[in-house]
Formats: structure tokens, sequence, C-alpha cells
């Protein structure tokens, strides 16, 4: 009896992720996540793929910052997102892939003028204006580590403050950071250097998440998603 309840409800959530549409929030974080961009990004494209491999179908929605992504997925308004950092005060509420998508190195970006001492431990970030970014996993680390950051939603708004000399670093995804200074401070590149953070921010993996609102299915979603994207990483 008990195996026929689990076959019929594997049954009915398969057709359910198959015939709904399941809603997808993104914020831009090019060039992996990119309302503009082809595929909508070089991490879209890896996910999309793998959902069209489930049959799955999408409806995307493109917020202003992951601060709001995390509220939206977090409430059950939205149903998964990606990438995200994994971190025991998401875990509360977000189900996890098992595979990872990516991996994320985390710099400090700057000034060339500032001249910042290589940073090997969090006191080396002391008494420096620092911009972080809401929804960001690095912010709490700043915060827990006793760094004050500058709380920004929007990501243009931090670069313009660095180029203002408003705030005097960033923290930023390496290749994030690299786009981003192209994006929004065209014609400032040479103005800026940047250097790893590994030493206090390790290298960590980028996941899919999906809100615990969605606890049956969402389960169901992520097995069949690591599945898929297990045979995909094969290629």
């Amino acid at each position: 009896m008990k195996l026929f309840a689990f076959l019929f409800l594997s049954i009915y959530l398969n057709s359910a992720l198959s015939s709904d549409e399941l809603r997808v929030a993104l914020s831009n974080y090019k060039p992996f996540v990119s309302k503009d961009g082809d595929n909508f990004g070089l991490h879209s494209a890896i996910v999309l793929k793998v959902l069209k491999k489930m049959k799955v179908n999408p409806k995307i929605t493109f917020y202003s910052s992951w601060g709001r992504v995390y509220k939206k997925v977090q409430a059950g308004e939205e149903f998964l997102s990606f990438p995200w950092n994994k971190t025991q005060e998401r875990l509360k509420d977000f189900y996890f892939s098992s595979v990872p998508i990516d991996t994320s190195e985390i710099l400090a970006f700057y000034k060339k003028e500032t001249k910042i001492k290589p940073i090997n431990k969090w006191e080396d970030l002391r008494g420096y204006k620092i911009a972080c970014f809401e929804g960001y996993s690095y912010t709490a680390d700043l915060e827990v580590n006793g760094i004050k950051c500058k709380r920004i939603e929007n990501e243009k708004d931090g670069w313009e403050q660095l180029s203002k000399g408003q705030v005097e670093i960033v923290i930023q995804q390496k290749i994030v950071g690299d786009f981003s200074i192209k994006d929004f401070l065209p014609g400032e590149k040479t103005l800026y250097t940047s250097q790893s953070l590994q030493a206090i921010i390790p290298t960590r993996n980028l996941y899919l998440i999906v809100s615990k609102k969605f606890s049956n299915k969402g389960k169901l979603f992520l097995e069949k998603f690591d599945e898929e994207l297990l045979k995909l990483n094969k290629l």
C-alpha cells in the first residue's frame, strides 16, 4: 500500500512538473545571468538546457536586485532561482541542488590610486568604505566578522559610488566585477584594479535553489534537475 501511494505521488508530481509553468526569479549577474544576453547568460543557458530535458516550462521574471529575488523565492511567490551560494541561513528557507552549477571567486575591486595592501585577514579591510550588495552571502560574512559595509540594492549605484569616491571598495565575483566595470563605468577600466579575497572568502559552489514553500514538488524537481545536470556535465 505504501509503495502504491509513493508511486501515485511520484506520477502526480511528475505530471505537475511537466505541465505547470515553473516560476523562475532572477536578476542581472553578467555574464552568467543577463536579461539581455543570449539565453539569459551563461548560467541561464545551462539551467534552461536542463529544464528542456525535463520538459519543464519556465516563466522567468527579472527583478531589480538579488535582494528582491531572495525575498520572492523565500515567500514562495517564485519557485526557483540561481545561482546561489549555500549558507546555514539560506538552508532554513531553500532546498539546494546537490550538483553545483559553477563556482564563485570573490574579489575586492578598487581604484589603483587607493593602493590597498594585500588582504589576508578580515582586519585588513577595516577602515575602508566598502560597498556590498543586498542578497549576496559575502555581505553577511563581512558583517559577522565586524567589517562595516554600505548595503546597496542596485549594483549600478554601487559602482557609480566607487567611481565618485563615495566608497573605496566594491566586493564582487571576479568575472561579474570585470563585466560590471565595463557596463557601468565605460571608459574607466584602466583606473581600477582588484585582488582576490580567497584568504578570507574561499571559492564557493553556486547552486540552484527552490523555495521550501514547495516541499514535495520542490524535492522531486531537484532530484530530476540533479540527474539531468549530471548527464549534461558528462557530455
